[in-house]
């Protein structure tokens, strides 16, 4: 590998032989612009053959390193995992000296299953740099909704501890996920760019020297979402902040999309069933 790039993309992979084709699609189109890129993807606990696929993998158009994060198993939280596995993709950048002037942290699952819109991104590079004086990074929206709430702080407007409402045990579950989280899903996704102090949705563009003053540290007695941490990091540090921007469109997950009493309470039910 490289020491130095244009672009380095960071993911998490699990079970995602479905949705990461059309993304290596996505960085040979980037690759051709005449931008060094280089992936990065730690990957563990798959059971869909991702492990062998993800390990074996090559492309002469981008560079590639594959992780094996099975060391993630052993925490029982999905946050504090994706926690110390974001750390872990961090902490490799650092430790192998891999320079670059945008680090992207990119979900790898259905957010990606269409690929990635190459302009959107390249003109997102460019007001990013634009705006270097008072912003960290981009953060995409989703199609037809806004689903990714759990990082999201937008100062004054949004600042709603989105992690105890979906872990409360309540008879007010269904009540408290609509105002709280639907109606706001379909707010968030009508609303013009907006700067926020914490976002991700699937896809956020960084600045490389401002992506290496965040920490995903976990504070596993008051468990909130990893880039929440990592992004009130940065915005602490550097007074800047990340913009939530309609012209960066990813895919919204069949799992995140507004519910109806109906299907919250059939979705409730089939979790209870897969995990007894």
């Amino acid at each position: 590998m490289s020491k130095n790039y244009d672009i380095i993309f960071l993911g998490l992979a699990k079970n995602v032989v479905k949705t990461i084709n059309s993304f290596f699609s996505s960085l040979e189109q980037i690759s051709e612009k005449n931008l060094k890129v280089c992936l990065i993807i730690g990957e563990n606990d798959s059971s869909d053959g991702s492990s062998n696929y993800l390990k074996n993998y090559n492309n002469d158009k981008f560079d590639y390193k594959y992780l094996n994060t099975s060391f993630l198993t052993k925490y029982k939280n999905r946050i504090i995992r994706l926690g110390y596995g974001r750390q872990y993709l961090k902490d490799y950048i650092i430790d192998n000296e891999l320079r670059s002037e945008f680090v992207i942290v990119v979900d790898l699952d259905e957010v990606i299953i269409k690929g990635l819109d190459v302009d959107q991104l390249l003109n997102n590079f460019k007001k990013l740099s634009d705006n270097k004086e008072h912003l960290f990074g981009i953060s995409s929206k989703s199609y037809p909704y806004y689903y990714d709430l759990l990082p999201l702080i937008i100062k004054d407007y949004y600042e709603i501890d989105v992690y105890k409402v979906q872990t409360r045990l309540s008879l007010k579950a269904f009540i408290e996920r609509r105002k709280y989280i639907y109606e706001f899903q379909k707010k968030i996704t009508k609303m013009r760019d907006v700067d926020t102090t914490s976002s991700h949705n699937g896809l956020t563009i960084y600045l490389h020297d401002d992506y290496l003053l965040g920490n995903y540290f976990v504070n596993e007695k008051n468990i909130r979402s990893e880039h929440i941490n990592f992004n009130s990091e940065i915005f602490r540090k550097t007074g800047k902040q990340i913009r939530m921007t309609n012209s960066l469109i990813v895919n919204t997950p069949l799992e995140h999309m507004p519910l109806s009493f109906k299907e919250f309470f059939v979705q409730k039910i089939m979790k209870f069933l897969k995990f007894n």
